[in-house]
């Protein structure tokens, strides 16, 4: 997947994600992020725009939303999915129950 996390607080990631070992993969974003969260309270636009995500990633990525909620942030996440892509839709729904944050659900065009 690409992932773009930036300064201002705009955090994304988009593409597939079927890693077979997610952890050494976004070990990088973890780190920045977490730094981020270390010395930034103001508002997070986390965007996640995923075509295929397995479930290894699929938590590193509630453990990244996670992390920002419990950072004291204000955080808005944007889940953004191809009209009829149940999984997708689904997924999003999944983690936005576990995390209790309310999702932004964002059909693409």
């Amino acid at each position: 997947p690409e992932i773009n996390f930036q300064a201002n607080g705009d955090l994304r990631t988009c593409g597939n994600s079927h890693i077979e070992n997610p952890e050494v993969f976004y070990k990088e974003a973890i780190d920045w992020l977490n730094e981020f969260l270390g010395s930034n309270k103001e508002k997070i636009n986390f965007s996640i725009q995923l075509n295929y995500v397995n479930s290894s990633s699929s938590k590193i990525i509630l453990n990244m939303i996670v992390a920002a909620k419990e950072s004291g942030s204000d955080l808005n996440v944007i889940w953004q999915y191809e009209e009829e892509d149940y999984d997708i839709i689904e997924l999003g729904e999944s983690l936005q129950t576990i995390s209790g944050l309310t999702f932004e659900f964002l059909k693409l065009d």
